[in-house]
């Protein structure tokens, strides 16, 4: 298994808990929502098993290994080589090129900037033209799409994506969503309300205040 979760909990304050032994697994290859309303805990499921947050009780296991029994350094080295994370705030480097942003993140990696690689994702995001444009001069949804080649050009174990559609408009959305379900054995984990993601994902699961349950989707 690429990821288990097993009976995680987790309460904002004592005595309020969002999330409540929610648990599942991801194979090589899944690719899952998890939907749910506002405030029910989606993106801080996505942040949990990023290592950017703490969590009550339960376990994560990213590749077999335990992500709770990892110190801050080993977190942040499993962010850097067996996740890609596409956050809502895209977290890129606005005073650097869109280029200079791809070659850090591989840089982090430990693996060898490839411009080809590189030029062949933005151009089915159409993005090609502004490879050395400075990220601060791109719009919300062009940063997006930055956002989205940052997560998937080390080719990581596993994606974490929080609303990455939620700055797109729908052809923007089919680009992006062509782009990340493209690989068989890419295994993607989404946090998003929007129906256009959820029609395109092989499983859904709710999520909701006190608990979570997997709804499989033909």
């Amino acid at each position: 298994m690429i990821l288990t979760v097993d009976h995680v909990c987790f309460e904002y304050r004592k005595g309020q808990p969002v999330l409540e032994n929610v648990s599942f697994q991801l194979k090589r290859g899944d690719k899952m929502a998890l939907v749910g309303p506002s405030g029910s805990g989606k993106s801080t499921l996505i942040q949990i098993i990023a290592g950017l947050q703490n969590w009550a009780s339960g376990s994560i296991h990213l590749d077999g290994e335990p992500m709770q029994a990892h110190n801050d350094g080993q977190l942040s080295h499993v962010r850097n080589h067996k996740l890609g994370i596409i956050f809502q705030d895209y977290n890129l480097l606005p005073a650097l090129t869109v280029e200079e942003n791809i070659r850090l993140r591989l840089a982090l990696a430990g693996q060898p900037f490839q411009r080809p690689r590189l030029m062949e994702m933005l151009e089915r995001l159409e993005m090609q033209d502004y490879i050395k444009t400075k990220v601060r001069q791109l719009s919300g949804g062009q940063q997006q799409r930055v956002a989205l080649v940052r997560a998937m050009i080390s080719q990581p174990q596993l994606i974490l994506a929080d609303e990455p559609s939620g700055n797109l408009d729908d052809v923007s959305t089919r680009l992006l969503l062509d782009v990340l379900l493209a690989d068989p054995d890419q295994t993607v984990l989404v946090a998003t309300h929007d129906q256009r993601v959820l029609q395109r994902m092989a499983f859904r699961m709710e999520v909701g205040l006190w608990r979570a349950h997997a709804i499989h989707v033909a």
